[in-house]
């Protein structure tokens, strides 16, 4: 088993609870949180001693469930604008689709 430690400053636990989900075929994930610290046990399931590797990888996962959350905020107001005019009503909707017909 090895202990990683990642800054609650710099990395959210929904970064790394979806990090730990993406291994759970490959290793058991144990976290658990003290102060602005989140503590990170890993365990390979098939019992290999490639943990280094394993934590490398569990690393680049978390950084890369970081970004897809701040980016995921940095542009919710742009997303919900494209999400609402795919659904807004349109005023030459039967227009719209006689030119799309065949």
């Amino acid at each position: 088993m090895t202990d990683m430690e990642f800054d609650g400053e710099v990395y959210e636990l929904q970064a790394i609870k979806n990090a730990a989900y993406d291994f759970v075929p490959r290793a058991m994930v144990r976290i658990n949180t003290k102060d602005a610290r989140i503590l990170v046990e890993i365990l390979p399931e098939d019992g290999s001693s490639k943990i280094g590797q394993l934590c490398r990888e569990f690393i680049r996962s978390v950084l890369d469930h970081q970004v897809r959350l701040e980016t995921s905020r940095d542009y919710r107001v742009i997303r919900e604008m494209i999400v609402a005019q795919a659904f807004a009503p349109c005023d030459n909707l039967e227009e719209m689709l006689k030119v799309m017909k065949p």
